[in-house]
């Protein structure tokens, strides 16, 4: 490995380590998030060019070598007009429109008519009480594509701000709320669905970054 050309540095640090750590691919290296305790365990760690270092930090992954995924392509099932819509809200509301991308394709999978048992709805699985934080007339169409995408992503820079950038515990309270982030010690709740949720968020990501989905040559489909 190069030193001209590879940077390693460590992307934040908080102790939300997973139960079980999710191992994940992007491109030729593999991720692994959580298991690593507290400390400095509870950092970032990845391999690539310094100049793509991702700008959020992601709480617990480390570096080790290639593996296989299990992940849906980055973009898959998203249309223009839903690329469109999370593209703009980003910019709007300044947050990496690669992060937005991953939690609409984890909440929803890019689907804007998508309605969950619990009443979540649309591109990013919006409760209407979460929705009304943000809207307090209450009109907010929670069914329209740039409505909704904009909402959330107003909700997930809010969560960023409040933790510092973490990715990891962004994720974990945009799923099970920021209620069980603190009842646990600002870690990741030990909730199976949230467990499951955050190497899924971080994991795509990350694929997001990588040379074979690079945000802005991100084609929707």
């Amino acid at each position: 490995m190069r030193r001209a050309a590879i940077g390693l540095a460590w992307l934040g640090a908080a102790t939300c380590a997973l139960a079980n750590p999710a191992t994940y691919r992007s491109g030729a290296t593999q991720f692994i998030v959580g298991g690593m305790g507290g400390g400095m365990g509870g950092g970032v760690m990845r391999a690539q060019p310094a100049a793509r270092l991702a700008p959020q930090r992601l709480g617990n992954a480390r570096v080790t070598h290639p593996a296989a995924a299990g992940r849906a392509a980055p973009c898959g099932g998203l249309t223009p007009a839903s690329m469109d819509a999370l593209r703009k809200a980003a910019r709007a509301e300044g947050v990496d429109e690669r992060l937005l991308l991953a939690v609409a394709q984890t909440e929803s999978r890019f689907n804007p008519l998508a309605k969950s048992p619990a009443g979540a709805i649309g591109l990013m699985q919006l409760m209407p009480t979460t929705a009304r934080q943000y809207d307090r007339s209450g009109t907010a169409n929670l069914w329209d594509a740039g409505t909704n995408a904009r909402i959330g992503a107003r909700h997930l820079r809010y969560l960023l701000d409040r933790y510092g950038g973490n990715l990891a515990l962004t994720a974990a309270a945009y799923n099970a709320g920021e209620g069980a982030v603190q009842r646990y010690g600002r870690t990741i709740p030990p909730f199976a669905e949230t467990q499951q949720y955050v190497p899924l968020v971080v994991g795509r990501y990350l694929d997001y970054l990588g040379p074979a989905s690079d945000s802005a040559g991100c084609r929707a489909r």
